[in-house]
């Protein structure tokens, strides 16, 4: 069972009005509590299945003039529970002879059970006390948390606060100037790692790591340069500029009269400034024929 009141804060008041005010015969006036228990039973015996009633019986909650109808002996939910512990003690209190219990037993019994309805309703007094107390300090620090932020932001916008300060005060420091960018010293490796018809497929990765496809810090791609010729030339102006590659691996496509001819590849890194590093080794490889 929840603590919250099935029926809503203006159900629950309804319900405790129209109770207290005396339109149910034979009833007396409840506490907030006894009020929860009141409507708690109540949408258990409607909506739970559990129990068959006498519908004229259910405002004044006399449990005794119920039949339980119920699977198990004892219900295990405390909300059930309640429900069964009422009216079986009731019954059995009421006809001790009838269920051939002692006095002791009927002593015992009522007063497990007004022990039991005590602490059963201290539990919703304080389960809604508990719910209340999160609650409201939920806000209150949403209200001081979004009041400490608005101070940082000044703060920090502020140039006569410290950097000494703002860690004395548990506030983040951040960089005044930034880390220039590096010119790449390492070259990349080129490989045609497939063909097919007038295709090559290539892969660049970078010569100074082992394996990793992953740029250099601060590269931004990888400049590509290509000739078709017999042999290599070793001069890069004789190369032609094929663009800038983002990616590791890129498909280059040739005409028809290349078929069987030999395209020769350097590379070489570019940072987010436009800076180039060194050149790479020459990659050489068969453009497939149709």
């Amino acid at each position: 069972m929840s603590g919250a009141c099935p029926f809503g804060r203006r159900g629950r008041q309804f319900w405790y009005n129209w109770y207290n005010g005396g339109m149910i015969a034979g009833g007396c006036r409840l506490s907030s509590p006894d009020v929860d228990i009141f409507l708690h039973r109540l949408l258990f015996l409607t909506q739970g299945g559990h129990v068959a009633l006498n519908v004229s019986a259910v405002f004044p909650l006399r449990l005794q003039e119920m039949v339980m109808v119920t699977k198990k002996a004892v219900p295990s939910g405390d909300a059930p529970f309640d429900v069964w512990l009422e009216n079986f003690s009731s019954v059995l209190a009421n006809n001790p002879e009838k269920f051939r219990i002692s006095p002791e037993d009927v002593q015992q019994l009522v007063a497990g059970k007004d022990r039991w309805t005590a602490d059963y309703s201290g539990s919703i007094t304080a389960r809604d006390a508990a719910r209340a107390a999160v609650e409201a300090k939920d806000l209150a620090r949403n209200g001081i948390e979004e009041f400490c932020r608005e101070l940082m932001r000044r703060i920090q916008a502020d140039s006569r606060v410290t950097d000494a300060s703002r860690r004395e005060a548990g506030m983040p420091v951040h960089k005044s100037t930034r880390t220039p960018v590096a010119v790449p010293t390492s070259a990349p490796r080129g490989q045609v790692i497939g063909t097919d018809r007038l295709e090559q497929v290539v892969s660049v990765t970078d010569a100074g790591s082992t394996g990793r496809r992953a740029k250099p810090a601060g590269v931004v791609g990888c400049e590509v340069y290509m000739c078709i010729a017999a042999t290599a030339p070793q001069n890069p102006s004789d190369y032609q500029f094929m663009g800038v590659w983002t990616r590791s691996t890129e498909r280059m496509n040739f005409k028809a009269e290349d078929s069987g001819k030999t395209a020769h590849y350097l590379f070489r890194w570019m940072n987010t400034k436009g800076q180039t590093g060194p050149w790479s080794d020459i990659t050489s490889a068969t453009i497939p024929a149709v």
